[in-house]
């Protein structure tokens, strides 16, 4: 099935980052180890996977462009990437500086957000037109199989990710606590909100709890009222 499909793409990103995170800093460096990353996860432009003497056919094409659009990941995955550019206790100095990792981090919980959208979509409809030949009965499916589940499940086990991704944002070195410059502070608490309303049971209550600047972001997500503060 599609889903089955969906979770086997998600395991391959999972054990590419592994595999990114662990032999490719012992191979390249810099820029160099940069472009690697972005093209190993499909990250980079579709036209970067082909060339003059390369054309990739229409369906070849089109499979680029899904994937890098639309695919799912998982919270391991996006542990594996952030050791790139933070170091775990006791782990050498990371390979990567944090913003570097950022826009890509960022594509991957974008796609992810866009793939569960997309289902979603598929659900309502298909609840629609059910709804208007059987009113009295509208099947929406199993939690586990549809809307937002695969997209990006954090467990909790690896709630430390939410932490990890504003981590990114701060300013390197020691002293400096949680500063970081406000663009990018912005970002991640976007990115961690889009977490946080694919997993509300887990990193979304967690986010709700710990960072303000998320749990007002969810606040005006839920009522619709963009300004701030979204509830007097």
């Amino acid at each position: 099935s599609l889903l089955q499909v969906l979770k086997m793409v998600g395991r391959i990103q999972e054990k590419a980052a592994a595999w990114a995170a662990s032999t490719l800093p012992k191979l390249l460096q810099g820029e160099d180890l940069l472009l690697a990353l972005t093209k190993l996860l499909m990250v980079a432009k579709p036209s970067k996977y082909s060339s003059d003497t390369l054309i990739l056919e229409s369906s070849e094409r089109s499979a680029v462009v899904t994937l890098a659009s639309e695919c799912p990941s998982s919270d391991a995955a996006l542990l594996h990437l952030t050791s790139l550019a933070l170091p775990f206790p006791g782990a050498a100095l990371p390979p990567l500086d944090p913003w570097q990792l950022l826009p890509t981090i960022d594509v991957i919980i974008r796609r992810a957000a866009a793939l569960a959208a997309k289902k979603n979509l598929a659900l309502k409809a298909r609840a629609d037109a059910l709804s208007s030949r059987r009113p009295s009965i509208i099947p929406l499916g199993n939690d586990s199989e549809e809307g937002t589940a695969g997209a990006l499940d954090v467990s909790e086990a690896n709630l430390m990710v939410c932490d990890r991704i504003f981590a990114l944002a701060c300013f390197p070195g020691a002293g400096l606590g949680h500063l970081a410059p406000s663009h990018l502070w912005w970002q991640v608490a976007i990115m961690v909100t889009i977490l946080a309303t694919l997993n509300p049971s887990t990193l979304g209550r967690k986010a709700w709890e710990r960072h303000p600047t998320v749990a007002a972001l969810l606040q005006m997500l839920v009522t619709g009222n963009f300004k701030f503060p979204p509830v007097c």
